[in-house]
């Protein structure tokens, strides 16, 4: 942040491999290991980008109105560099499921897990260190953007649902005034 060595380019390239590392993992990894095979790889991505966003903006209006010192700038590029032990460990961890038997799930989870917490850890010193926070108040700036988070996306559903409505009611009618 203070040496401005990565720039939102920077970002958008490692948010670009973490999607690709995800299509990846979906469409590589042995379906034994996978909880649900099936799934649409790109209703998933459509997810994790939504999830991404909010948080993005959820903790950039929550550290503004908190007094937080990270911009909208700062927030976007900390999450993508937190992300980055993803796209060490997941890719072999793919590679690797293909020659596991399930017995050797272990070899499989373990390092899932360890890279898990090793975002975590990332995750909780971005905030920190973006926003010049101490620890307390960043478990209550987490809490307080997950709550955000949720707010937001229950207002994108009443308003996709909304307009998924007015957009029926405005069929019905012109229908019935074709008709007539």
């Amino acid at each position: 942040k203070r040496h401005k060595r990565v720039s939102v380019k920077t970002a958008s390239v490692i948010y670009f491999l973490l999607a690709a590392v995800y299509v990846m993992y979906m469409r590589v990894t042995n379906v034994i290991f996978l909880s649900d095979p099936y799934a649409s790889v790109l209703y998933r991505l459509i997810i994790l980008i939504v999830i991404l966003s909010l948080w993005v903006v959820a903790n950039y209006f929550v550290c503004l109105i908190r007094d937080g010192e990270g911009s909208f700038k700062d927030v976007y590029v900390a999450t993508a560099m937190s992300f980055t032990p993803i796209l060490y460990v997941i890719p072999v961890v793919t590679l690797m499921s293909n020659v596991l038997t399930y017995q050797e799930a272990v070899f499989y989870n373990v390092p899932i897990t360890i890279t898990f917490i090793w975002v975590a850890i990332y995750f909780f010193f971005m905030i920190k260190e973006i926003h010049n926070y101490e620890v307390g108040e960043t478990f209550n700036i987490i809490f307080v953007s997950l709550f955000t988070m949720l707010i937001m996306g229950i207002f994108l559903f009443v308003i996709y649902s909304l307009n998924t409505q007015i957009f029926r009611v405005t069929l019905e009618i012109s229908r019935e005034l074709m008709e007539r």
